[in-house]
């Protein structure tokens, strides 16, 4: 069963989503992307890494998952799901066989997993983390902020 929402809809949820202020619960974190079997990607945010990961793996362990590289941000907004979803082939509900539970927040692209993580996934990741790092306080020194581009490799500059 299908979860996709329309184009229309997402990109009026998107617009909506960019234009709020962030919250406190948008501090600093990590991007991170999984994809099951080569088929099913997921995104997703936590301030922690290593133990979402290891939270993932331990309550629906798949020997076929494949983690990609986190993308560090300096302010986590759930803005990433709605372009995955615009991009998306699918987002089926669905049923997994090893929690025994049923995962929503999972997308099917065309093409092989390493050309999906090439072309489509890592790029919108980056945008995400860019749009968010264009929402810092104008009076932060971004030369002095780790979180920004240490662990994205484009280089990010800020209009004066």
């Amino acid at each position: 069963m299908s979860a996709r929402r329309t184009t229309y809809k997402l990109r009026a949820l998107y617009a909506s989503r960019r234009a709020r202020s962030t919250s406190l619960a948008d501090g600093p974190g990590y991007l991170y992307a999984f994809v099951d079997r080569g088929r099913y990607w997921k995104l997703g945010m936590t301030s922690n890494f290593k133990r979402r990961k290891a939270q993932w793996d331990n309550e629906c362990p798949c020997a076929h998952r494949r983690w990609l590289p986190p993308i560090r941000v300096t302010r986590r907004r759930r803005a990433g799901h709605l372009l995955l979803e615009i991009k998306s082939i699918d987002r089926p509900k669905r049923y997994c066989p090893h929690c025994r539970r049923t995962h929503i927040e999972i997308f099917i692209f065309r093409g092989q997993w390493n050309w999906t993580w090439r072309i489509v996934i890592r790029p919108l990741l980056l945008r995400v983390a860019v749009e968010m790092f264009s929402r810092l306080d104008a009076h932060t020194d971004v030369s002095r902020h780790p979180d920004v581009s240490d662990n994205i490799d484009i280089q990010v500059s800020r209009p004066q």
